[in-house]
């Protein structure tokens, strides 16, 4: 009885009976109801206080968010940026590249001004490159800039043997101001290396523009002509006030134009002299392409000379006379823009006579199968093929270049 009266108790007051035989959730239910108040409190302060850790969890979750996005855009920028440097160092290599390259072929004719411009911006952009430095220290050269072609070439860093030979005769000449005098220049351009005796017609060409007297250019031009034709002491003389040049009795004179370099065109040695008279009388020359340079030309003498043919003379529009040995009348039918003078002198005709009695002397030598005739390949043992040539037209036949012994004796009687 007692026990029933304590279970009654127990339910009006809010709590489990021993019937029940409640569990957790029950009691916690019953707890809840007895303390209403209480648990209302706990429970807002349960929720607010889950509220504000999902709040801080979500807060987390998107900084790491944006860190992941700022770290990838930052990642792609950084990346964005080193492709463009790269790409920018590649630009400028080949810009460098170029720039050297245009400088090389200088296609203004040996415009030293513009060639110093393009290689300045070509080290600027590059100055790691030895090529830019290279070329940059060689025009410095040939504008007898001697202390800045030094220092060029000290930049470049290049060890090569004809570089420091460079070098060395650009420190010889520190403290010079302007052009070197002519007889110093063509001494500069004797001792220049084998590698760099292309740069003499540089030489000539920025010392027609810079040497105000054509006279004094006249000596590195001389010097110029026997570098090409493998000569020491040219018959040479330059008047000035006439613009005439006679190069008569030099008989090993042949070639009168530069070896071009790259996609140059040839560089013609006596355009830089102005000339309005020439005198190859009793030379080897046979080329006259050589003389497509010479604009002013008036009158050109080419008496006892290899000539075959005046077409390339055409071009000339100032030509108004040409003087040739009366045996190559042959030679000029047909109408010319210009007089032919035709003239009997003897004189020396060395040129003609030493290859006629090289000839001779070897003839039998020569004349392996004792035919009586040398063919071309055994007559180009001796002397040129435009002398064979030559041999032939003025013979007026044409033996597809073989030549017998009379007819080489007729030769020297014509």
């Amino acid at each position: 009885m007692q026990s029933i009266q304590k279970d009654i108790d127990k339910y009006r007051n809010g709590f489990a009976t021993v019937a029940e035989e409640a569990g957790f959730f029950k009691q916690l239910f019953l707890f809840c109801n007895r303390n209403k108040v209480m648990c209302g409190l706990v429970t807002a302060f349960a929720l607010i206080l889950s509220m504000v850790i999902y709040s801080y969890i979500e807060d987390i979750k998107q900084s790491q968010k944006r860190y992941r996005a700022e770290k990838e855009k930052a990642e792609e920028a950084l990346a964005l940026y080193k492709q463009g440097e790269r790409e920018k160092q590649i630009i400028n290599k080949d810009f460098t590249e170029f720039l050297v390259h245009t400088t090389k072929l200088n296609k203004d004719h040996f415009d030293m001004d513009k060639g110093l411009m393009i290689i300045n911006l070509a080290v600027d952009k590059d100055p790691e490159n030895v090529e830019a430095w290279l070329r940059k220290g060689y025009i410095h050269f040939i504008r007898h800039e001697f202390e800045e072609a030094h220092k060029a070439l000290e930049l470049s860093k290049e060890s090569d043997e004809d570089v420091q030979t460079l070098k060395k005769m650009s420190q010889e000449n520190f403290g010079n101001e302007g052009l070197l005098s002519p007889d110093e220049t063509v001494g500069l351009m004797k001792r220049l290396p084998v590698k760099f005796k292309s740069m003499m017609m540089y030489f000539v060409a920025y010392d027609s523009k810079q040497r105000q007297s054509l006279t004094d250019h006249s000596v590195v031009v001389k010097n110029m002509l026997e570098h090409r034709n493998g000569s020491s002491d040219f018959r040479f003389h330059y008047d000035e006030s006439k613009r005439s040049l006679s190069l008569a009795n030099n008989p090993s004179l042949a070639i009168l134009d530069d070896m071009p370099l790259e996609s140059l065109k040839s560089f013609y040695i006596l355009k830089t002299l102005k000339l309005r008279t020439l005198n190859l009388s009793n030379t080897a020359v046979s080329n006259l392409e050589h003389l497509r340079g010479l604009e002013e030309l008036e009158e050109l003498n080419l008496e006892k000379t290899l000539v075959l043919d005046l077409r390339p003379l055409t071009v000339l529009k100032s030509l108004k006379k040409v003087i040739l040995s009366t045996n190559l009348k042959r030679l000029t039918k047909g109408q010319w823009p210009f007089q032919i003078v035709y003239s009997d002198k003897s004189g020396n005709n060395s040129v003609i006579e030493q290859q006629i009695s090289r000839i001779l002397k070897r003839f039998d030598d020569l004349d392996k199968d004792q035919s009586q005739t040398l063919s071309l390949n055994e007559l180009s043992v001796l002397v040129p093929k435009e002398s064979v040539m030559y041999f032939s037209k003025v013979l007026g036949i044409d033996k597809n270049g073989s030549l017998s012994l009379s007819e080489i004796e007729r030769v020297k009687q014509k």
